[in-house]
């Protein structure tokens, strides 16, 4: 009742609260555990959503291994989740990505054991399983860690292993005895394990003769409904094929086997095993991944005739055998596969052999061929043929990747695309590097002549890495393309703002009088601002105004700290503006000293070329001068420039390896192996100083033993206003 003695009549109810059921959860479904908490305290109906079983069917908890006050919560959040939700699980993935010391494995371990003791007890329905990159291999796992830790895994899958359907133990690294007790958990309650799908990629210790244990074999006998099996081939054995065509021959669909050249695969197999399985298992299919293995005779010694293999994969950019030629591989042993082969994958250095007749040749041979996806030397041409044998009918290829390098002609930069077939200089994007087209073949129409497009930068900067572009241009200015370079995020990457790129720069009133005008041709020696963030690299801005001169050398030798914001300062300035600051302060002060003598002017104007700001070059030999104080003393690494000094990756792994010297064995690397030593810096990088790729593997691995100067720059540049928060 109101004053005057009318109800009150309600308000219309927001449309919130009469929010149909299916969109509240979509809602729900889009928020983090913080939120969903938050929201549950507004009203009952949303009270009753937040405990959905929908919501929480799915869970990946990632444990970053070092330590962190922004990670600090993650072991208390995966408790709590479990004893609120752990109920609902149907499909729980668990990460510890390089574990930092024995003190995160100890807190790992404890974390751990009450995880899967609640999740034991309140969970009956879980069905997939993924316990990733453990390495328990390493020295900070200590013997009684490791052995509880095992102790509480094997616990759970005897209770629990006969609901799982898909169990990932990929990266455990385990001896043959520790991993074939934890399998044998599997079959606790019952003889046989009914586990569907299982992925021991990497499970096992490197140098681990696997194939030759019974013990192994025997706990493989246990599986006998299995669909798709990931291993080692140090595995693989006639006793594993006989175990696997008694058992599974009427499920296995799906064999992926990872050769490493770490591990032992001198093993001896039989072509009959392999027959006698594809004949039992009609519908198996073998995917195989190379790794350093590049050798036709070992190569020939595992790819049987009789293996029906649908995938293979070759990386190896690195390997500089002088004798080594791929055209035996190319036309001898991959033919062997033309009726069941359907992806390829190559990664190799052909710089003394031209492999385009080949390759062609091969294409044009494997029927079934849809994906094909290499990083080698070759001519456009080749491209050029494989688009025209599409065209006509002649190969069933719908997606190809390419990386074309020339060594006179610099990088060549080609995109056509039909509705079927894409064809890239670079990376498709949207793709990883398993993903392929749909299984459904189709009729493939001629693609269309490409349209007319305005020149874009990237054809103007031959030697930028287009993963590089599309990693910039995605930060900062949102576009998502991997094989056209746009001009705002070609602008950005060299240097401009994305106003920058559309727009002429208009100079400030002190620099029209310098009489030095700017075009957009000297965008690359734009200003760079050092970000104050943790998260994200670099910002890039224009420069605004005159800066202001920088005082005597004798105040700065006063100032602690005056040598790092130097350097911070300094990106933040163009190349010329401590020539325009000069001149603009000598016309300056000969205004203010018109009705002076001349000595009187000429001390004072010999006084103020003492004031001015650091090049670009002083900046690069700043930069430079920090990298080789923190890396003294570290064998292969020599640094004299943004370019060669660093195209082996050792240069890298030195610069982060001093700031945290317990995360790897530094000694253990070698500068032949470029690729493992780039995926090791920029990883540690990125988990332990949170600082992003701006440079891809791949990218340096293409160009080669010279790098690109502004690229290598731009990442050690970044490394630096991440890394200084460690010193």
């Amino acid at each position: 009742m109101d004053e005057e003695g009318q109800p009150i009549q309600p308000q219309d109810e927001s449309c919130w609260a009469t929010l149909p059921d299916v969109c509240l959860h979509r809602i729900f479904w889009w928020l983090g555990d913080k939120d969903r908490s938050r929201a549950a305290l507004v009203c009952r109906k949303w009270n009753q959503m937040m405990y959905s079983a929908d919501l929480w069917r799915y869970r990946t908890i990632t444990f970053t291994g070092r330590p962190s006050r922004v990670h600090a919560s993650e072991f208390v959040s995966a408790l709590w989740y479990v004893k609120k939700f752990g109920r609902y699980l149907e499909h729980l993935e668990i990460k510890l990505l390089h574990p930092y010391n024995a003190v995160l494995t100890k807190k790992f371990q404890v974390t751990m054991q009450s995880l899967l003791s609640c999740l034991g007890k309140r969970n009956n329905r879980l069905k997939s399983l993924s316990i990733q990159y453990l390495e328990l291999d390493r020295l900070v796992w200590r013997n009684s860690i490791r052995n509880l830790l095992m102790k509480s895994l094997s616990s759970f899958l005897k209770k629990m292993g006969k609901h799982l359907d898909y169990l990932s133990l990929k990266g455990a690294r385990l001896t043959v005895g520790q991993g074939c007790h934890i399998l044998n958990s599997l079959s606790y309650s019952r003889k046989e394990s009914v586990v569907s799908e299982l992925n021991l990629e990497d499970f096992f210790s490197h140098h681990l003769t696997v194939y030759s244990s019974p013990q192994f074999n025997k706990t493989m006998a246990t599986f006998h409904s299995l669909e798709s099996l990931s291993l080692n081939y140090n595995c693989i054995s006639d006793e594993l094929l006989e175990n696997l065509c008694e058992n599974n021959a009427g499920t296995l669909w799906t064999m992926n086997i990872k050769c490493h050249s770490h591990d032992p695969h001198e093993q001896v197999i039989w072509g009959m095993s392999w027959a006698k399985l594809a004949r039992y298992a009609t519908n198996l299919r073998v995917n195989f991944f190379f790794e350093q293995v590049m050798e036709y005779e070992r190569l020939a010694r595992i790819l049987l005739q009789e293996i029906p293999i649908r995938s293979i994969s070759l990386r190896n950019c690195s390997f500089s055998d002088p004798d080594w030629s791929m055209r035996p591989t190319l036309t001898d042993l991959l033919p062997t596969f033309r009726h069941t082969l359907q992806k390829l994958t190559f990664e190799f250095n052909n710089k003394n052999e031209s492999l385009d007749k080949e390759l062609h040749r091969l294409i044009l041979s494997c029927r079934k061929l849809f994906y094909f996806k290499i990083w080698a030397f070759l001519d456009v041409k080749f491209v050029e043929q494989i688009l025209q044998s599409q065209e006509e009918g002649r190969c069933a290829l719908r997606t190809l990747k390419s990386v074309d390098h020339h060594d006179e002609a610099g990088e060549s930069e080609m995109r056509r695309t039909s509705n079927s077939c894409i064809v890239e200089n670079g990376h498709q994007p949207g793709a990883g590097p398993g993903d392929g087209p749909p299984e459904t073949t189709q009729t493939v129409p001629a693609p269309e002549p490409p349209k007319p497009r305005p020149a874009n930068l990237s054809l103007r900067l031959p030697h930028q890495p287009v993963t590089a572009v599309t990693r910039v241009s995605e930060r900062f200015s949102g576009e998502t393309s991997a094989a056209a370079l746009s001009p705002t995020s070609a602008a950005v990457l060299g240097g401009l703002s994305p106003s920058e790129a559309t727009t002429p720069w208009t100079p400030s009133p002190s620099e029209k009088n310098s009489s030095l005008p700017r075009s957009l041709s000297s965008s690359g020696h734009r200003a760079v601002t050092a970000s104050r963030s943790n998260d994200s690299p670099p910002l890039v801005t224009p420069p605004q105004s005159l800066p202001s001169p920088q005082p005597p050398a004798t105040t700065q030798a006063h100032r602690p700290g005056e040598h790092r914001r130097e350097l911070v300062r300094s990106q933040t300035l163009p190349r010329t503006s401590g020539a325009q600051a000069r001149k603009a302060l000598f016309e300056k002060w000969e205004q203010n000293t018109a009705g002076k003598g001349k000595g009187e002017t000429r001390a004072k104007l010999k006084r103020s070329q003492s004031f001015g700001v650091a090049s670009a070059s002083s900046i690069k030999q700043i930069l430079l001068e920090w990298c080789r104080n923190k890396t003294l003393g570290y064998q292969h690494v020599d640094l004299q420039n943004f370019s060669s000094s660093w195209s082996d990756g050792m240069a890298f792994c030195a610069l982060v390896h001093s700031f945290f010297p317990d995360a790897f064995d530094y000694n253990a690397l070698s500068p032949a192996q470029r690729r493992q030593n780039f995926e090791l810096a920029f990883t540690m990088a990125e988990n332990l100083a949170n600082c992003e790729r701006l440079i891809e593997v791949e990218d340096m691995m293409v160009m080669g033993r010279k790098p690109d100067p502004m690229c290598v720059f731009t990442y050690v540049q970044s490394l630096y206003n991440h890394l200084r928060r460690f010193e």
